[in-house]
This record gives C-alpha cells, structure tokens and sequence, in this order.
C-alpha cells in the first residue's frame, strides 16, 4: 500500500489529535498543545513525531483538505449532512486494505460502488467545495474524485483482481466516477479478465458451471465495453475463448468428455467471433465422436446377427478388442443331424475362445452330437459329417472380425 494511502487511511492527523476534519486551525493548536502538556505531565504517553507530522500536514491547506476527505465527517458541521455514505465507504476500505484474508472481490465492487456513490453526491461536491473556500484553495469540483480515484481505488480493484472468480460488467461504470476515462476502465478490466482466464490451473479448478458462468460475465463486460475500447473488448473474449477451450480439452484428456461437451457448448451458444466460432464447433465435433466411440466401446460385444455371445457375458466392446489384441478369438462351430433322407448342417452360436483357453470345452458337445446323429442321412450325412467334425476340432471357424464390425469397433479400432 502507498504511504500517501496509508498516511490518509490509518494515520490521520485528526484522528491522530482526536479532532473533527473541519476543526479550525485555533482549535487544533490549542489541542495540541494540551496533548503536549498530557505527555509532560505523564498523563497519557505522546508520540512526538506523529505529532509533529500531524501539524504539519494540517497546517498546509492542500494536504489538509485530503486528510478531511479520508476523515470520519459525523459529528463535523461542514460535511455531517452527508456523512452515513462516506463514512461507510471510509470503513470498508479501512477493513478490506487490513483483513485481506476475510475480504474477497465482490466486497471491492461493492465499496468501489460506495465511493462512485460518495464522490457523485452533490451535497459532498457542495461541501467540499465550500472547505476547499474556506482553506483559501481555488473550488474544484473533481477533487475529492481524484484523491479517491489516485489513492483508494488502486488497491480496492488489486483485491478484486486478487480474489473474485469472474469480472463484473459494471466496474468500468463505476470507475468513471473517479475521473478515469472510458477506455481505462476498459483497460482494468481486461487486467482483470488476463488475471482470471490465463492460469490454466486456476481455471481447470473451476467446475463446469463456474467455467460457463465466467465465459458468459466475461462476454458480458466485452459488450460493456466494446464502444469505447474495441481493442480490449476483443482481448477479453479471446483470452476467454482460449481458456474455456484449454479447460475443455484439460477434462477431456482426463476423460470427462461430457463436462468437456458442456464447457463446449455454452461456449458456441455465446456472442464468438467467427474465427473462434468456427474453431469452437469443429472441437464440438471431435469431443462428440470421441463420445460416441466411448459409448460404443463401453455396449456388449454382440454377434453379426445381435445375439448375445457365450463366453463373453459382461465383455464391452473395449474389452473385446483388447482380449482380441492378446490372442483371444470369436468362433462358431458345426453340427450335423441326419434322419436318413433329410440331412441338415447347422452353424453354432457364437463362443469367445479366451487366448491361452482350449476350444474342446466349447466345441465338444458340437463333436458328440454330430458323432451321434450326422452319419445317417443319405448321401450328404457322411460329407457333412467329416466337414463338421474337421471344422470343430480345428476350433471352429473364426468369426472375429464379424463380431468386431458388428459391435461397431473395427473400423475405429484400425483408424
């Protein structure tokens, strides 16, 4: 904190003296006086420098009417009338420039917005102006503005850059009050956009809706200020643009592709550019194929023609592409029945063949009801037969690539 500021908030002269601002200059020396009698007779102990600054300062009229201005004004003739607002926004500053760790950004705008409401007043421009006569100093109907705007304000918005989890559209309103222009306003808050938007580990903590929330305020505060500083309305939707991205693809990678959709997608709902609207619904794209091949691997591995699988109860398609790349196989085996002129040959359902298992468990049951029954029919049972048998104890006939298309896993999985 400056030492001007300081000097003005915790060190007031006529704090310091226990005197009202608009005490007359007989009145503070007959008080300090007495305070140095106090000390010389041990009644109270005296701070001779601080009180040697304080007349000092008082003494010159155009430090003196600052000091009035960061002053309490009730129980004061001249500015008592308007003293609730002031001193309110007096004692917030004082609180929030002291316990930082209790003081967060929304607290800022608020006793920013204190201030924009004192130094507005006219009643506070009267009575300044009326002092300032007094004092023997040319009327100036900004400088109580000024003074808050130079000191007070600097720190007050610090704190909000240094605290608040998205920029409020109405700052610059507000900082036009103390005799910034527009376009600085402007300027404050994409410093405070910059501060908020550019640490990707500070936005990837945020969740969804917090994401969403900061992208729409941001957005808010470019239209704010779009007219009178293009430039920074621009930078600020850029700069959160490329967070709210950054974040999406954070989350995706981890595999939280639907909060990556979601960011996403209130992102292309939003006011964009074209360039990043065009960029931000080609990403839609990739995050919703990658949630489709998701969904896709994570359905049952079915048969070419959508049977359920023995063997593969509980097997996803990713597990099946995965036992597939380890060895394991899907296979169909033959039997043949035969009642003496009508003999039949007849596919199997589909087995999973684990790798490293033996097809005799799932094919021998094949083998002895084609042993029983296929030789009988005339003359096709005897062909059928050996084909069926030679089939099954080979393993069957492989039908993993069937089942992989129809699970709808091939072609991703050789892309």
């Amino acid at each position: 904190m400056a030492v001007r500021l300081r000097t003005l908030l915790f060190e007031n002269p006529f704090e310091t003296l226990g005197l009202p601002p608009d005490t007359t200059a007989r009145e503070v020396r007959r008080q300090i006086e007495q305070v140095e009698m106090d000390g010389r007779l041990g009644r109270k102990p005296v701070d001779q420098g601080a009180l040697t600054r304080a007349a000092q300062v008082i003494e010159d009229p155009r430090q003196r009417i600052d000091c009035e201005a960061l002053a309490h004004w009730s129980n004061t003739e001249a500015y008592g009338h308007c003293a609730d607002e002031h001193d309110y926004a007096l004692e917030a500053t004082r609180k929030s420039l002291i316990d930082t760790d209790g003081f967060d950004g929304a607290t800022s705008i608020r006793v920013i917005r204190a201030w924009a409401g004192v130094v507005r007043d006219p009643d506070v421009v009267s009575a300044v102006n009326a002092r300032l006569g007094m004092l023997g100093l040319a009327a100036n109907n900004s400088h109580v503005a000024s003074l808050i705007g130079s000191s007070v304000i600097p720190p007050l918005v610090r704190a909000s850059l240094d605290s608040e989890g998205k920029p409020d559209p109405d700052l610059g309103e507000a900082l036009s009050a103390f005799g910034m222009e527009a376009s600085e306003g402007a300027a404050v808050m994409l410093q405070h956009v910059q501060q908020l938007c550019e640490d990707p580990a500070r936005v990837d903590m945020l969740t969804v809706a917090e994401v969403e929330d900061l992208v729409d305020s941001v957005i808010a505060c470019a239209k704010e200020v779009g007219d009178v500083n293009p430039r920074a309305a621009r930078e600020m939707i850029e700069i959160v643009a490329t967070a709210a991205n950054s974040t999406a693809w954070t989350r995706a990678n981890r595999g939280n592709l639907a909060d990556a959709q979601a960011v996403l997608e209130d992102l292309a709902a939003s006011d964009l550019p074209k360039a990043i609207e065009l960029e931000i619904d080609h990403d839609l794209v990739t995050i919703r194929e990658a949630m489709a091949h998701r969904e896709a691997q994570q359905q049952p591995a079915a048969s070419p023609q959508g049977a359920s699988i023995k063997g593969a109860e509980g097997l996803t398609v990713a597990d099946a592409l995965r036992e597939v790349q380890e060895g394991g196989r899907f296979v169909m085996f033959e039997y043949v029945i035969s009642l003496l002129v009508l003999t039949s040959k007849r596919p199997s359902e589909v087995y999973f063949i684990r790798a490293g298992e033996s097809h005799l468990s799932k094919s021998i049951g094949f083998i002895l009801l084609t042993l029983l029954f296929g030789w009988w029919g005339i003359p096709w049972g005897p062909i059928y037969t050996l084909g069926a048998l030679f089939t099954d104890l080979k393993g069957g006939h492989d039908v993993t690539s069937a089942v992989l298309a129809a699970s709808g896993a091939l072609n991703r999985a050789q892309r």
